[in-house]
């Protein structure tokens, strides 16, 4: 693009030197109706034009080097998705294991609240059998 600008410039500029260099040979009423019907309004809009286009050279610089910083953090995101993803999946696992020691913990305990009855009867027993036993 910035070829084109260059080259329409010094077109623009190649013309308005050339206005210059005939406007003392070219002074008549015809050349007066074609600088005031053409060529003044193309040197001001060639002025315009040229500061739209510079402009917009800016603009679209500008526009790649954020879209350039936009696939820098979309391969960021990227790459911390995966991250999350891979944490997501352990913390899964764990949670799994801590489902399944959670289980067993829970059998052991309703076994062993099971068996408190069974060692109360077996220490009362104990505790007559060894009735009248001295201590030493």
């Amino acid at each position: 693009m910035e070829d084109a600008v260059f080259a329409l410039q010094h077109q623009s500029r190649v013309l308005q030197e050339l206005r210059r260099e005939i406007s003392g040979r070219w002074d008549d009423n015809a050349a007066h109706q074609l600088n005031q019907r053409y060529l003044d309004p193309h040197e001001a809009d060639s002025a315009e034009m040229n500061a739209a286009l510079q402009s917009q050279s800016v603009a679209l610089d500008n526009a790649a080097s954020h879209f350039e910083q936009a696939h820098e953090h979309a391969i960021q995101v990227e790459n911390l998705a995966f991250a999350v993803d891979e944490s997501l999946r352990y913390a899964r696992r764990e949670s799994i294991t801590a489902r399944e020691f959670q289980e067993q913990h829970r059998a052991a305990l309703a076994q062993a609240q099971h068996l408190i009855p069974r060692v109360g009867d077996l220490i009362a027993a104990a505790e007559q059998t060894c009735q009248g036993v001295p201590r030493q």
